[in-house]
């Protein structure tokens, strides 16, 4: 043999040996547990496929002059062999067939024809797997209910985000406060205010009278007042000397109107009054002298029937979370964060509340918060 094949002849020898070597190092050897067989048993040849693999590495190692590797001894009965490499993200499932026997599957969850883990409605649609690893919801993704979790702490369910489309994982990123489906509010309280407001006596000074003689009734039948004062331009007062809102009403100042009655088409001086507890609604105008019972002519009523049911309601989710607003029957209102307009339309069993937002034709329940 010329010195040409000499060295040909060597380096496949020492291909192969390294070559086996290779073959040899893709398993990993521990000190653990024998391999089980699927009905749980320690397998029989185990310890000798450890074994006879070690004896081939170590042969393979001194034919080709490198370091022998020095492993502990493997105990007899203690050995198992395991491939060292890593595998795709894999997902068990389990569900149930028509017969009531549990079957299971493995998924890879990243495939393009993955079961999607987590579903939702009474159609059991899929929420897509890659939505929760794209949104930063691993660990949520490896929960039964991430659907149902929080995971930004904005008052929304990973859920809802899903289906309004926005970030499961950015507090600044929320879906709408007020929709079809419900509304992120509660009713705090809810209050009726009823009083009668009389102006009892008007000086005929010109061009405005300077001050007007006020009286507050319980109601039309009452004969004594639970409140009287002499007010002036700017001046404020509350229905009742008790009443905690002490500035409810501001005494705007003093107009002529017309009115048709048995003494037939004249004028009068009336009283503008603004009342506080809703900045946002018209200013009232009171003619002098106190109403009827169940008075019908509401053009020419005189003194201020008040009876006004009004809801404190609070935001339970998004920037403006906790926040409360005070609204009354009958008028609009901003719910705060957002800029949905919804009027307050009726108070309902248990203290509930109906909201109609703008342009909707069905109202939307508001539910009395839950007790602490």
């Amino acid at each position: 043999m010329d010195a040409q094949s000499k060295t040909s002849a060597t380096i496949v020898t020492v291909g192969a040996l390294l070559g086996l070597a290779a073959a040899g190092m893709a398993f990993v050897w521990a000190p653990k547990e024998a391999p089980q067989a699927p009905d749980g048993s320690v397998s029989a040849n185990g310890s000798k496929i450890a074994k006879d693999t070690q004896a081939a590495v170590q042969g393979a190692q001194e034919a080709a002059a490198i370091p022998t590797l020095k492993a502990a001894p493997l105990p007899e009965d203690k050995t198992r062999t395991s491939q060292a490499f890593f595998s795709l993200p894999l997902w068990q499932l389990a569900d149930k067939d028509a017969g009531g026997q549990v079957r299971t599957a493995v998924v890879d969850i990243l495939g393009k024809n993955s079961v999607d883990i987590h579903r939702y409605g009474e159609e059991n649609t899929p929420v897509p797997n890659l939505w929760f690893l794209n949104n930063g919801l691993a660990k949520e993704f490896t929960q039964s209910d991430a659907l149902q979790k929080d995971s930004d702490g904005d008052g929304f369910t990973n859920l809802e985000e899903f289906l309004a489309k926005t970030k499961p994982n950015d507090a600044a990123s929320y879906p709408a406060l007020v929709t079809p489906q419900g509304a992120k509010l509660e009713v705090v309280r809810t209050q009726t205010s009823e009083a009668v407001i009389v102006a009892d006596t008007m000086f005929a000074t010109e061009p405005a009278p300077a001050q007007v003689g006020v009286k507050v009734f319980k109601n039309a039948a009452d004969l004594n007042p639970i409140n009287k004062l002499t007010l002036k331009p700017g001046d404020k007062f509350a229905l009742s000397a008790d009443d905690k809102e002490k500035s409810r009403f501001t005494l705007v100042g003093f107009e002529k109107a017309e009115f048709t009655d048995s003494m037939g088409k004249h004028e009068e001086n009336v009283i503008v009054l603004q009342d506080n507890t809703f900045p946002n609604s018209a200013p009232v105008k009171v003619r002098a002298g106190k109403p009827k019972a169940n008075e019908k002519d509401a053009a020419n009523v005189k003194g201020l029937q008040y009876k006004i049911t009004s809801a404190t309601l609070r935001v339970t989710a998004g920037s403006a979370a906790n926040t409360e607003i005070t609204v009354r029957k009958g008028d609009s209102f901003t719910v705060p964060g957002s800029s949905i307009k919804c009027s307050f339309q009726a108070v309902g069993k248990g203290s509930s509340v109906s909201i109609l937002p703008e342009g909707a034709d069905t109202p939307v329940q508001v539910l009395k918060a839950p007790k602490n």
